[in-house]
């Protein structure tokens, strides 16, 4: 099984490739429930915190997988506050469209939501 301070360091070099203060991440260990996912990240725009929370039990039925969704997770919430060498997430409003806002809409629309009036702020 992989030790939380594995899980620490693996965080802690992602946050240095990206020019994020590693202070501002927590990475919390947790014990899922039936039905809950192994993995919740977020952040807040408002005061650059990201919130890490795993399952460690999750490798033992995925041996490898933890550090590595660990370390795309890290890269992926700290992208929203500009990773080093990019523009943030998801870097262009074209981008943003195309692979989020798109996407949504025609799940929705073809679960009989309709169309969604989008409004986009930069």
């Amino acid at each position: 099984m992989t030790s939380k301070k594995e899980m620490k360091n693996v965080v802690e070099r992602e946050s240095n490739y990206g020019g994020f203060d590693f202070r501002d991440i927590s990475l919390e260990e947790i014990r899922r429930h039936r039905k809950e996912p192994h993995f919740k990240m977020e952040t807040s725009l408002h005061d650059r915190k990201i919130n890490l929370k795993y399952d460690a039990s999750y490798e033992e039925s995925h041996p490898g997988k933890t550090e590595i969704i660990l370390r795309d997770g890290t890269k992926h919430e700290i992208n929203h506050h500009q990773y080093r060498g990019y523009s943030g997430c998801p870097r262009t409003l074209d981008m943003h469209v195309d692979l989020i806002y798109e996407p949504i809409n025609e799940i929705l629309f073809e679960n009989g939501f309709g169309n969604l009036l989008l409004t986009i702020a930069f």
